[in-house]
């Protein structure tokens, strides 16, 4: 890596207080605090920012810029969109965007035999004496 570079990087960052701040890039931005990358504190940042009493489950823009205000860490953004994705809460009580599905339609009666064949598993089954949890089914 060019030094030039990563002096360049460096000037970015400061060091207060033993704490590692990335600092503002506007007049009105504030630094953020570093945070390493593996904690477990990534998860109680996002957990303060999305489904606190006063957030009430925003989706992931406005946990993302609540979090991006304040902190930054590596992969920050696949963090908070696996925790807003995932949240139980939210799976359970925010509706759906997607589109309802249509009515079933029957498939065309095939001409001959061997003209359309079909193929499917049924997995998960109990097991059998052998070990075998699945079955597929082929059907003419």
């Amino acid at each position: 890596m060019d030094p030039k570079t990563t002096k360049t990087q460096l000037k970015c960052y400061e060091l207060t207080d033993g704490l590692l701040y990335l600092q503002a890039t506007l007049e009105t931005d504030l630094p953020r605090l570093c945070i390493p990358h593996h904690t477990s504190i990534h998860h109680t940042i996002i957990t303060s920012c999305h489904d606190s009493a006063t957030s009430g489950h925003f989706g992931f823009d406005k946990t993302y810029d609540l979090v991006y205000r304040m902190f930054i860490w590596p992969k920050m953004v696949d963090h908070i969109k696996t925790f807003v994705t995932t949240c139980d809460t939210c799976q359970r009580i925010k509706s759906s965007s997607q589109l309802p599905a249509g009515l079933l339609q029957p498939l065309p009666t095939p001409g001959q035999q061997w003209e359309q064949v079909t193929m499917d598993f049924i997995v998960e089954l109990p097991p059998t004496q052998d070990g075998y949890n699945v079955i597929i089914v082929f059907v003419d």
